[in-house]
């Protein structure tokens, strides 16, 4: 009896992007596909970092789906975009998401979020990305600029609040739509991400970061494997922004595995670069081959998400 093979890998990380702006990394791996055949596709890039001291969202990271990529009998290399790490304690900039790639495809990754109080000209503009980080806030009366997106991707990053006394960033671009300007002492909202079920989960990817404002604390860093662009800051000092959160690759095929009623794809090797592979099989006429490549972060207590 022929078996449905289902095939997920996990890439763990150690440098996910720290509190303090450093370790931004790429993860690459090397695949070989057992077969030719054509794939449903989902890169997503991984999401700028917010801005501080009243700075714009991250841009989420591009989001590209498919269902007509060929695959062929050949190894591939495949890349996977690490979140861009918050701007600093005082007055910096999100960095931006780096991009994530299999065969030609390239989800690049968002656009950092721009610096709080800058005091006019383009330093506190929103990087531009796949999607834009918003404009920085805080910004004596100048507007910032958010960052433009890439066709197909994302979209842009909001302007900040162009009021002296008015503190409010633009939020992020998103996947799915612009990020809002920000209004007065609040900062303007992510733009809103895309849903996708290919991972078996619908879920929802590439959401923008929302922008800072005149009040708040710190804020919480964005989940590994969903591109989201990083809030930025209240304008409070010694706070950073938030960490863009990592991107995603997922590879889903049909592909004729078994000899004889057993799985002709070997179980018994992983690639290097600290992956994990968890081999799931079922019943069926054709081995659909599901593939996850995403970023875990590991902890001092643990592995988790």
């Amino acid at each position: 009896m022929k078996k449905t093979l289902i095939i997920i890998f996990t890439l763990l990380i150690t440098n996910q992007a720290q509190a303090d702006g450093t370790k931004i990394a790429t993860t690459t791996t090397s695949w070989t596909s057992p077969c030719n055949g054509t794939a449903e596709l989902l890169i997503v890039g991984g999401g700028g970092g917010g801005g501080s001291f009243a700075g714009g969202g991250g841009g989420a990271g591009g989001l590209i789906y498919t269902t007509n990529h060929s695959i062929s009998s050949k190894n591939y290399d495949i890349t996977v975009g690490n979140g861009g790490a918050g701007g600093g304690t005082v007055n910096n900039s999100g960095s931006d998401g780096q991009n994530s790639i299999f065969d030609t495809v390239t989800a690049n990754g968002g656009g950092g979020g721009g610096i709080g109080g800058a005091g006019g000209g383009t330093n506190g503009y929103g990087h531009n990305g796949a999607s834009g980080g918003g404009g920085g806030g805080y910004e004596g009366g100048s507007t910032a600029n958010g960052g433009t997106g890439t066709n197909g991707q994302g979209y842009a990053g909001g302007y900040s609040s162009g009021s002296a006394t008015y503190y409010g960033a633009g939020g992020g671009g998103g996947a799915g739509g612009i990020g809002e300007n920000g209004s007065g002492s609040g900062g303007g909202a992510g733009g809103i991400g895309v849903a996708n079920a290919l991972s078996g989960t619908n879920l929802t990817y590439s959401t923008g970061g929302a922008g800072g404002s005149a009040f708040g604390g710190g804020v919480s860093d964005k989940n590994p494997n969903t591109g989201n662009g990083g809030d930025g800051t209240s304008v409070s000092l010694n706070v950073r922004g938030g960490n863009g959160g990592s991107g995603i690759v997922i590879i889903k095929y049909a592909c004729s595995t078994s000899t004889n009623g057993t799985t002709s794809i070997s179980t018994s090797t992983a690639p290097s670069n600290d992956i994990n592979i968890q081999y799931l099989v079922g019943l069926g006429t054709m081995g659909v081959i599901l593939l996850i490549f995403d970023l875990f972060r590991r902890m001092n207590s643990g592995l988790t998400k």
